[in-house]
């Protein structure tokens, strides 16, 4: 074999290995470019459902906030009068004689604002409270009346247990109906259950 023919054999060779190599290149190429494309759209997917969660933890946060109030922050007003009317009714409960469920119990000012403080609103002014008071004396049983304080008659507001809605009554309490069947079992329509 002569030194032409080797080297003809040897550039034919690095022409093979040569064109092994591009084809390499470019598979390599391919193969990065496609898994770039790959991450690229799983990175876009990932981020959609981060901006979805986010939205979704927003939200959620805004109706908790709405009936707990922001943590830290002023607690809003339909909370304020929502913890307002719990603490009439669970003074009036507890007074429980006949005076007071005619009439109503009563919270002025003063009052309404210690039990908002015990309910856990802080950052309260003059205005929330009132703004409580004549809201929670909105709603079906309550109400807004005068109440005697340091000898002047001043804005109360108040609730009256007899005219509740049954689903602002306290846990423990219980309908005409179900107070006459616990009274004289005889005469419940409640009856036990056949065994054979």
């Amino acid at each position: 074999m002569s030194q032409e023919d080797s080297n003809t054999r040897d550039e034919e060779e690095i022409q093979t290995l040569r064109a092994r190599v591009r084809k390499v290149e470019d598979y390599s190429k391919e193969y990065l470019k496609s898994r770039v494309d790959t991450l690229e759209d799983e990175n876009q997917m990932l981020r959609k459902e981060l901006e979805h969660l986010r939205a979704e933890l927003e939200e959620t946060k805004q109706e908790i906030e709405a009936f707990t109030g922001p943590s830290g922050g002023r607690s809003p007003p339909e909370k304020r009068a929502a913890d307002l009317k719990h603490a009439l009714i669970r003074a009036a409960e507890e007074a429980s004689n006949a005076s007071v469920n005619k009439a109503g119990a009563k919270k002025h000012y003063r009052d309404a604002w210690e039990s908002l403080a015990e309910a856990g609103h802080t950052d309260l002014n003059k205005p929330d409270v009132y703004d409580a008071m004549e809201d929670a004396a909105e709603a079906e049983g309550f109400f807004l009346g005068q109440k005697s304080c340091d000898g002047r008659k001043i804005k109360a507001v108040g609730v009256k247990l007899d005219e509740l809605p049954a689903h602002e009554r306290g846990r423990d309490s219980t309908t005409d109906g179900e107070e006459a069947n616990l009274q004289n079992p005889q005469t419940s329509a409640v009856t036990e259950p056949e065994t054979n």
